[in-house]
């Protein structure tokens, strides 16, 4: 259970630092430096998670990927036992405003 609790946590904290490492995350990044001749650190990113699959297997992605925080913090709305159809519609209704809000706010963060 503690060890499910300091998962929690890293994923927490990486999902929201997501508006600043999305940058890292981009693969756009990488062809602009390999047109360019630049190793970029997004490249560097990818090819370190790359090699540290091959050993750790989903590592990454259960413990510090910032998509598994928006994972889990929507399981833990739908998670919720509901009865009948208008219960689902509330639950779609509230994943979908809690997306919205979330690319709205990700896109301030760009300054678009």
């Amino acid at each position: 259970m503690r060890r499910q609790k300091i998962r929690k946590t890293y994923i927490f904290i990486s999902f929201l630092l997501f508006p600043v490492t999305i940058y890292l995350l981009s693969p756009v990044l990488i062809i602009m430096g390999a047109s360019q001749g630049i190793i970029t650190g997004s490249f560097l990113l990818f090819t370190v998670l790359f090699f540290s699959s091959l050993i750790l297997g989903r590592g990454f992605c259960g413990w510090l990927c910032p998509a598994a925080g928006l994972q889990e913090g929507c399981f833990a709305v739908v998670d919720r036992r509901t009865r009948g159809g208008e219960a689902q519609l509330d639950k779609i209704l509230h994943l979908g405003s809690l997306g919205y809000r979330y690319c709205g706010h990700v896109r301030r963060s760009r300054g678009n």
